[in-house]
């Protein structure tokens, strides 16, 4: 799988694998790996979440988030929405085959 990493204000706060997906929203999620310099308090409605992989940022139409329920369940997720380059096939050929599998069950 590939690892994805999580940066906000040019500071690598995270990785993730984006797990799991929605490809026909060219939605990814997954959980969220906090590196020692994220904080909780630290991400705002205006935070700007930027993901990369490598050397490439992913672009998207809706942004990355992070919801972080460790206090109240142990996680924290990150969520990327409408990914549109590099395309979402591209980025995540399992998730676009498994949308693809559900049609023909």
């Amino acid at each position: 799988m590939k690892r994805f990493e999580i940066y906000l204000d040019d500071q690598l706060i995270g990785h993730t694998a984006f797990e799991n997906g929605d490809a026909a929203m060219g939605v990814a999620f997954g959980r969220f790996l906090p590196t020692s310099a994220y904080r909780r308090d630290m991400i705002t409605e205006d935070s700007v979440i930027v993901v990369m992989l490598g050397d490439t940022t992913i672009r998207s139409t809706g942004g990355a988030y992070i919801e972080d329920y460790f206090e109240e369940m142990g996680e924290i997720e990150v969520a990327i929405l409408g990914v549109d380059c590099p395309p979402y096939n591209a980025l995540f050929p399992e998730h676009e085959a498994a949308y693809e599998a559900g049609f023909r069950n």
